[in-house]
């Protein structure tokens, strides 16, 4: 009776890909030996195809007999009892003076409790006999198993991922290290792919149901964080290597990974800008870091200078410095090249047109003590400079404190708040998830870079400024180097990206909304920011309804004015008389981004010398109502004024047919709106938020659908007013 191993030889199973690996490798020989061999399911396909004799070796009596029996050479013997000498022995014996071609060991490591005996023994035969080796072992960080671990399920079955004889379990990492460590290098893989494993089960299981919104949230991680996911069995093919690689334990200690890898991008054609950056690290009161200079596309003489500047540093920094030249892609390239040569424990960007502090490194290490494997973010102060005939580099402004602020995971989403020097990137993520820097955007790579990983790692703020993030008044600079349109054209792709990645909101708060909120009401940002300085202006919309809808047809715009004396928006809006008769009219303050207003008054005035007022109260709206604000996190902002009124709007006259009421039936009308408020909108560079007119604006005359409420009177002017308020998510702003 045959066991529970007898498993059948299938092209698309771990023998078939096994002994694809196996004839891609062109073995030749005269032996095959296939150790684990259960019963020799792969032994046809290397004497028929590969021409090649078999030796079979397991420790099953019942697989060994078998083989026998079918006329196979065969034998009995258990690997992995503490006996490397003799295992390596028992091989050399069994060949007879024959050449060996290659060594298969196909599902058996995992079933050894010191798999790397057996994997040392192997490289000795390996690389005495220059042939390859190739492994399979079952992935327990698949899917199925990962996401029902996270539940407390870890269920042992009688075969399969989980198979109960499984001593030994291997992820990627285990695999790879275990044969680094021991000597073979990788060569070829033919791993299998299995969405859905024998560990899918139950099926009702929320965490392996692909509706339940805890599925769709652990999917989008373990894809960010590990590309094996959906891998079943890997299927490696491996080379014996002169030397087993060295184990963190036993490194000396001028070989263990320093703190910090500073990664320091240049061109070469700011030479003094990065004399000052190595002249700053030769500052530092902590020198656990090393310096990895990139140097993209670099010509001759600007190589040369990148190298003297090199040279002219002290010994002790030069000797901690690499200098590594990227001569292909755009600015995003030498990041990854960066990132992957970095041996620190953590990474930072440094490149050679900012300053840091002498604090800069001990700050981030003292913070990566208190907490470990977050991204590090220290405060930096802004300052504008110039470069000067001969290429001298001068400060032009006093420091500014733009960027000393504590990460805000919402409002980074909005756009980059944080220049690279003040970040210090564990390295974990790079390494072992797969967080790479997205060598398709050509800007804002950085932005992209911190998102993606602080929503994996959080973020560790550290209240001191430890750097300078320069401004640069004239001489070429990443703004300067690329259009404002491939700007906003990255930026767009960053936020399309944002729909791909897991976030998790603060502790202690249920939605966004209630977490803004709470910022409000506890006056946090009301303290830390003031309204701009300046007059300022931004475009600003009304939409007209006629009968059908608003619509870009039915559209006026003109520059929404902001004074800073008074803290007041401005706009007036005339000659509306072609449009005909008015259903209703909305008003967009800004097309471009979040606002916040502050006592929100609204008057209509008629020809006929009445007026009538409403107030904030009226007001109905998708945003947030706190303290007596109306703040819209996000832009084109949606308002929806309510009208009051039971039957509409209502003045002393100016109708035809119903003066003292918004009527349906009038004639054409010409309708003069002036606006006045207090607010400031938050302006994304220079960039519009193209969406349909009906998802945003401030509906205004709108009680109910089959009730029209504007007169046809000749004239009326419409007033919104507020008092001065402060708006610090505000980020950029458009001089009129």
């Amino acid at each position: 009776m045959r066991g529970k191993y007898d498993i059948a030889y299938s092209e698309d199973g771990t023998y078939g890909r096994a002994a694809d690996l196996l004839e891609q490798l062109k073995i030749s020989g005269d032996a095959h030996l296939d150790i684990g061999c259960g019963y020799g399911a792969v032994r046809g396909r290397i004497r028929e195809k590969l021409g090649i004799g078999y030796i079979g070796i397991d420790g099953d009596g019942a697989a060994v007999d078998a083989l026998l029996e079918d006329g196979t050479e065969a034998y009995r013997y258990r690997f992995g009892e503490g006996d490397e000498e003799r295992d390596y022995a028992f091989l050399r014996d069994i060949l007879k003076e024959r050449r060996p071609a290659a060594v298969t060991a196909l599902d058996l490591l995992e079933h050894l409790p010191e798999p790397e005996e057996l994997i040392r023994v192997l490289r000795r035969f390996c690389l005495e006999f220059g042939i390859p080796l190739v492994v399979s072992v079952p992935n327990v960080s698949h899917r199925d198993i990962a996401f029902k671990l996270l539940a407390g399920d870890f269920e042992y079955t009688e075969t399969g991922l989980l198979d109960r004889t499984h001593v030994s379990l291997f992820t990627e990492k285990r695999l790879v290290s275990a044969m680094e460590e021991c000597g073979f290098s990788e060569v070829l893989r033919n791993d299998i792919h299995q969405k859905l494993s024998d560990q899918h089960f139950p099926g009702e299981h929320s965490f392996l149901s692909r509706g339940s919104a805890v599925y769709q949230a652990l999917e989008k991680i373990k894809t960010m964080t590990d590309p094996n996911g959906e891998v079943y069995q890997f299927v490696r093919a491996y080379v014996p290597s002169e030397a087993a690689e060295k184990t963190a334990k036993d490194r000396t200690p001028e070989e263990q990974a320093p703190f910090l890898s500073v990664v320091m991008r240049t061109q070469g054609r700011r030479p003094e800008g990065l004399r000052e950056a190595l002249l700053c690290l030769t500052a530092q009161t902590d020198t656990d870091f090393e310096v990895l200079i990139l140097g993209h596309r670099l010509g001759g003489e600007e190589a040369r200078t990148v190298r003297q500047i090199i040279g002219d540093t002290p010994e002790w920094l030069r000797e901690k410095i690499r200098f590594i030249p990227v001569d292909y892609g755009n600015r995003t390239a030498p990041l990854n090249v960066g990132f992957e040569e970095a041996k620190g424990r953590y990474v930072s960007i440094f490149d050679d047109d900012d300053l840091v502090f002498g604090n800069w490194v001990e700050e981030f290490h003292r913070r990566a003590l208190a907490g470990p494997g977050s991204v590090l973010h220290a405060y930096t102060v802004t300052q504008e400079w110039e470069v000067l005939d001969g290429g001298a580099l001068r400060a032009v402004s006093s420091p500014g404190t733009l960027y000393c602020r504590d990460y805000d995971p919402f409002l980074q989403l909005e756009e980059n708040r944080c220049p690279p020097i003040g970040l210090a990137f564990p390295a974990f993520p790079f390494r072992q998830f797969g967080v790479r820097f997205d060598e398709s955007l050509s800007t804002t790579e950085d932005w992209d870079f911190l998102i993606r990983t602080a929503s994996l790692c959080g973020v560790e703020d550290i209240r001191t400024p430890t750097g300078i993030y320069r401004r640069w008044a004239n001489g070429e600079n990443a703004s300067t180097a690329h259009s404002r349109e491939e700007w906003d054209f990255n930026a767009g792709r960053i936020r399309a990206k944002l729909g791909e990645i897991p976030f998790f909101m603060p502790s202690g708060a249920a939605a966004l909304e209630a977490f803004y909120k709470s910022r409000l009401h506890g006056g946090e940002w009301l303290r830390e920011s003031g309204p701009p300085e300046g007059n300022f202006s931004y475009l600003s919309a009304l939409y007209l309804d006629t009968g059908g809808g608003y619509s870009e047809a039915g559209c006026v715009k003109k520059q929404l004015r902001f004074d800073s004396d008074s803290a007041r928006v401005r706009a007036e809006f005339e000659g509306l008389a072609e449009f005909g008769p008015l259903r209703s009219l909305r008003w967009d303050p800004t097309e471009h981004g979040g606002i916040l207003l502050g006592d929100v008054r609204i008057r209509i005035e008629f020809v006929d010398g009445t007026a009538k007022e409403f107030a904030g109260k009226d007001v109905s709206t998708n945003g947030i109502k706190a303290d007596g604000l109306l703040v819209f996190l996000k832009g084109p902002p949606d308002r929806h004024f309510r009208n009051p009124g039971e039957n509409g709007f209502e003045s002393g006259g100016g109708g035809r047919d119903n003066p003292g009421r918004f009527g349906r039936n009038h004639g054409a009308c010409t309708f003069h709106a002036r606006f006045f408020g207090s607010a400031r909108p938050q302006v994304r560079g220079e960039e519009s938020m193209p969406r349909p007119p009906e998802q945003r604006g401030i509906n205004i005359c709108r009680k109910r659908p089959r009730r029209a409420y504007l007169p046809g009177a000749a004239t009326q002017i419409l007033r919104i007013s507020g008092g001065p308020v402060r708006l610090p998510f505000s980020t950029t702003t458009i001089p009129s």
